[in-house]
């Protein structure tokens, strides 16, 4: 699991502590992961890429809140 999620770790920019009891920083690996799993679907289905491309589809991700139940839609 940890495997799947090490990239988008490392591709945080922070400068405070690095953990998993500093929300801010928990939050900013959440949305690099979304952003390279989103890259991840583009690079690994060219259907679903060149539909994108044709404007049938949109591939876009989100952020589920676990404590106000509220979606954030990445940009």
């Amino acid at each position: 699991m940890l495997q799947k999620i090490r990239p988008a770790v490392e591709s945080v920019v922070y400068t405070g502590e690095r953990n998993a009891a500093n929300e801010e920083f928990v939050h900013m690996v959440c949305e690099s992961n979304v952003q390279n799993t989103i890259n991840q679907i583009r690079l690994n289905s060219p259907i679903l890429k060149e539909m994108e491309d044709n404007g049938e589809i949109k591939i876009v991700g989100a952020v589920y809140d676990m404590d106000n139940g509220k979606v954030s839609w990445l940009k």
